[in-house]
């Protein structure tokens, strides 16, 4: 392997492990508060709905935000990935 070839599968494996999640919260949204607990404090109310602290994260803090998503009684909290 050439050492263009070697850094350019380098820079791909750290734009990765870097790789971005957008976290949204529907209108189902019924503002309980389940996730905040849950998550870490990765979700704050606001009004009458919860609302991620960052609207996109990166790997390393998803598993808060799943944590979060799975304690929503609605379902109303989304994560998709942008790799």
């Amino acid at each position: 392997m050439s050492l263009k070839n070697s850094d350019q599968l380098k820079h791909k494996f750290e734009v990765n492990k870097m790789a971005k999640n957008k976290i949204e919260v529907t209108d189902a949204c019924i503002a309980c508060g389940a996730c905040v607990a849950a998550s870490n404090n990765k979700f704050e109310l606001d009004g009458d709905r919860a609302k991620p602290v960052s609207a996109e994260v990166d790997d390393a803090d998803l598993e808060d935000y799943k944590k979060g998503a799975e304690a929503c009684p609605v379902s109303a909290i989304i994560i998709k990935g942008m790799n």
